[in-house]
């Protein structure tokens, strides 16, 4: 088997078009050509005379791929160009022939930071032989804001058995409604009888467009934070308002005329399920104000557009408190790994992480049957 392993370019583009079919099938039209070009084309971020893309041919066949999300990410006192590795797939007849790891090896050895956070547990322990470490988790948080009738059979099937007379009743699609609203209900309430959040001199500002106040905001808090992708106006309308498939409602906090916070949010929609995201949220970590109101803002913005549950993450201890209290309840640890090659030790520790990093929140929002590369 002749396998090479080289970087495309914008010849390429036809080619990986028909890969990319073959490889997601009727997902395919959600990876290209849209997000392609705005992802790997027109990145601000990728300088490169080639295109941010790693491809493993066979015999001249593409077999694999994998691609990364460039992005400016403050360390310490500079900012650096690293690369989040995204779109990892090898059609599943050239599996277990080491492409994968060929590819990734190519890829992360190219830059001077490399990060990866979502993989299956071979990818991470191909990641851990190429000297990546693992940085602090995200916590993935939800929030469950109306029981749908489903949910509400397994809520009762699971605390009384499935056999008990409340679950036979169950099967009643008019008992399990009226008990879905009345536990949807009781949720609402509960939300409510939390201690709602004082202004306490904090507004908030629906924005379109990013512009200095972020600038500014980015500027005064950057020092809080040793290892965080740079937030500044340039990257959050790059990421947040030209990607295509994606549809963000944004907030600004001030306090007087100070910009102190913002957070991003969106609804799924189909072919997602009717889910709300909360896909970046910033601030001090010790502006406890500014956190509480910007995330009541998100919940109630969430719920009136109707959504089911509401995700979020965020490796921030503060922030994740804040969820807790109003809330969500935690769902599970997401661990980046990451490696630095030539300015020193990448810090593994103090990672500022959201569901708005990497392409966590992509659209769209599915897992099940999601192409994976081994």
């Amino acid at each position: 088997m002749d396998i090479n392993i080289r970087q495309a370019t914008l010849e390429d583009r036809e080619r990986i078009g028909h890969f990319l079919q073959t490889a997601y099938e009727e997902r395919a039209k959600y990876k290209f050509p849209a997000r392609w070009h705005w992802l790997f084309v027109e990145n601000p971020f990728w300088a490169g005379a080639r295109l941010p893309i790693w491809l493993a041919e066979v015999d001249g066949q593409i077999a694999g791929q994998t691609c990364e999300m460039v992005v400016p990410l403050k360390l310490g006192g500079g900012i650096y160009p690293a690369a989040w590795g995204v779109d990892y797939i090898v059609l599943p007849q050239f599996r277990r022939h080491g492409i994968g790891r060929l590819l990734q090896r190519a890829q992360s050895d190219y830059h001077d930071i490399f990060m990866a956070l979502s993989m299956s547990p071979i990818s991470r322990q191909v990641l851990v032989d190429l000297g990546f470490e693992a940085a602090n988790p995200a916590i993935e948080l939800h929030k469950t804001i109306r029981v749908s009738p489903d949910r509400a059979r397994k809520i009762v099937n699971d605390r009384l058995g499935a056999g008990s007379i409340v679950s036979r009743a169950l099967t009643m699609r008019p008992a399990a409604t009226a008990l879905a609203a009345f536990l949807s209900l009781f949720r609402r309430l509960r939300h409510l009888a939390r201690q709602r959040p004082g202004t306490d001199g904090v507004t908030l500002e629906r924005v379109e467009r990013f512009g200095d106040e972020v600038d500014e905001l980015w500027a005064r808090l950057a020092p809080r934070f040793p290892a965080i992708v740079q937030r500044d106006a340039a990257y959050l309308n790059w990421k947040f308002i030209e990607q295509p498939w994606m549809q963000y409602d944004k907030f600004v906090a001030w306090r007087a005329k100070t910009p102190c916070g913002y957070v991003i949010t969106r609804t799924g929609t189909p072919p997602e399920a009717k889910v709300g995201i909360v896909a970046d949220l910033f601030a001090a970590p010790d502006d406890d104000a500014v956190i509480r109101r910007l995330l009541w803002q998100a919940t109630e913005h969430l719920r009136r557009a109707g959504v089911q549950q509401i995700v979020a993450a965020s490796s921030v201890p503060e922030y994740v408190a804040h969820f807790l209290q109003q809330g969500f309840r935690r769902t599970r640890e997401v661990v980046p790994m990451v490696r630095g090659r030539t300015i020193g030790e990448v810090p593994t520790g103090d990672w500022f992480l959201s569901m708005g990093d990497h392409d966590w929140d992509q659209f769209p929002l599915v897992t099940a049957s999601q192409p994976q590369g081994t």
